[in-house]
């Protein structure tokens, strides 16, 4: 029986710098401690790019993976061992990080070598102009109806549909064939068990207060606007209430925290509001621990899911939400109340869209995202007012959570759908890739000759005097994984009298091309020297 082999050109890991943490970091992280606890594959491979990448992993999932129990599992490779390792694997399946990244690339690859595996990837954000020609390739060459590209929500699988049909019509060319399957992401249900009042009182919160958490990042471009939450808040005349509402998550944009806190001592809600920004996973979980009820107002298009409203789910908080994409999937009427949103088509903006950036385009756009105010400031007085419907919102929302969203489930329904997709798939047959750069032929004419194999090469002097001292040429680093020292002591001896470099390549194919690459690099590092042609 064939092993069953996860494979992925990711790392997952998490970013160095706050900054950079965004939600498809977090979710990636996540999803693999995930999948190496509650996973039943027999291995796990990485192909990484060098071996600073590798060794990058190693600095980052080493101890985990061992502490986990699992480091017999993992196999990490460099990337330019992929043909040799995946060829004749009967059990192996990709899957990569974002359908964007390297998706199909690696789907193109795999039909160019004629190998036997599905590729999946997961969406997060899908909102950015260039991946319409990413689309658009992948209508042309790489994916197939035996990969997948992940959804975690069915407003993003419409959205990437929308996307589809707009290149079909519009150019009058095939939609992409490749699977949309829909599959949330989940959270693993490891939240610390934390003393409520304990919580509350080193925060400065009194017992009777009822507490509204919104936590996310502080950015209008690409989260969310908070002026409507706080105006919305303001309306409730919430200073004469034992009413709080907490503001939390990373700072991503500075200017725009300082912005919000100004309004709020200009409303003069600032008594009432609490900011807690670059907040600890600590500090996080006992934000979940202290509060009542979780508010978020997405009104970005470049959320697709939400996994803060996860994380309120696994506290057991009731949500109110904006009625917002992927959100509205996960914020149903048992767990939520829902806040009403509109927009209208903005042609002008929509044709500049190619030309500016992404973070401009996005904000312009959440700006012109109708959260309704007046809808959001009942939802809130509903949820300060009524315990009775925190507690039923609450209870259903913990229930909804270990029935959906643990990752113990969700990790099964992935390996469902891998599983039928190994078992179904349809080996391709290599074929020539037109939109996959022919570097030998684009580029025959920079080199004064190209070799064909029948050229004669002989052990230089220098590569006799490494024969003799036993000795080695140093080597660039990462250029190890191209080039073997065994290797250049075979050819060495191979050409002490003369040899083709057709007979230095026997069997080259079984290597992956490396020793014809071997040969090129000793006749640049001299050890290796070209004899003149035979003028017969």
């Amino acid at each position: 029986m064939a092993m069953k082999i996860w494979a992925s050109l990711d790392d997952h890991v998490m970013p160095t710098q706050a900054v950079g943490v965004v939600g498809r970091n977090v979710a990636n992280h996540r999803f693999l401690r995930a999948l190496l606890r509650h996973g039943s594959f027999d291995e796990y491979w990485f192909f990484l790019s060098n071996a600073s990448h590798i060794r990058h992993f190693e600095s980052q999932q080493g101890d985990w993976i061992r502490k986990l129990g699992v480091a017999d599992k993992v196999r990490v490779f460099d990337i330019v061992d992929l043909p040799a390792q995946v060829a004749g694997q009967q059990g192996l399946v990709f899957h990569q990080s974002d359908h964007v990244n390297r998706f199909n690339a690696l789907c193109r690859v795999r039909n160019r070598l004629g190998a036997g595996f599905p590729v999946t990837a997961f969406i997060h954000s899908i909102s950015y102009h260039d991946y319409m020609s990413r689309y658009l390739e992948l209508a042309h060459t790489g994916a197939t109806i035996g990969d997948a590209i992940i959804c975690s929500s069915q407003a993003g699988r419409q959205a990437l549909r929308n996307g589809f049909a707009q290149i079909e019509q519009g150019l009058a060319v095939p939609k992409p064939q490749v699977r949309l399957e829909q599959v949330p992401l989940g959270l693993e249900d490891d939240a610390p068990a934390l003393d409520r009042a304990a919580m509350r009182q080193a925060a400065g919160i009194r017992p009777d207060e009822v507490v509204a958490l919104c936590f996310g990042r502080f950015s209008d471009f690409d989260k969310m606007d908070l002026f409507p939450l706080v105006q919305a808040f303001r309306r409730l005349q919430a200073g004469q209430r034992p009413w709080r509402l907490i503001l939390a998550g990373a700072t991503h944009s500075p200017d725009y925290l300082a912005m919000v806190q100004l309004w709020t001592r200009l409303l003069q809600v600032d008594n009432k509001i609490m900011f807690l920004p670059d907040t600890s996973e600590a500090d996080k979980a006992a934000l979940f621990c202290m509060s009542d009820f979780f508010v978020s107002v997405a009104d970005n298009p470049q959320e697709t899911f939400g996994l803060t409203l996860l994380e309120a789910l696994r506290a057991g908080l009731a949500l109110l939400v904006s009625d917002w994409n992927g959100y509205r999937e996960i914020a149903t009427d048992d767990v939520a109340l829902r806040v009403p949103t509109a927009w209208v088509r903005h042609e002008a903006l929509e044709a500049l869209h190619p030309i500016m950036d992404d973070l401009s385009f996005h904000r312009y756009v959440a700006q012109a995202t109708v959260v309704d105010v007046a809808g959001l400031a009942a939802g809130l007085e509903r949820m300060f007012q009524d315990a009775g419907l925190r507690a039923t919102l609450g209870q259903a929302a913990r229930h909804r959570f270990l029935t959906t969203y643990d990752y113990r489930l969700v990790i099964q329904r992935l390996e469902r759908i891998w599983d039928e997709l190994v078992q179904g798939f349809v080996r391709q047959a290599p074929v020539p890739d037109a939109l996959c750069m022919d570097l030998g032929s684009q580029f025959a004419h920079y080199p004064s000759r190209v070799l064909q194999g029948q050229e004669r090469v002989r052990t230089s002097a220098r590569g006799l005097d490494l024969l003799a001292a036993g000795d080695t040429q140093p080597l660039l680093p990462g250029m190890e994984v191209m080039v073997s020292q065994l290797e250049v002591a075979r050819q060495l001896h191979a050409a002490v009298g003369g040899v083709t470099l057709a007979e230095l390549w026997t069997d080259d194919e079984a290597s992956d091309g490396k020793r014809r690459y071997t040969s090129l690099w000793m006749l640049k590092q001299d050890l290796l020297e070209l004899l003149p042609s035979d003028p017969g």
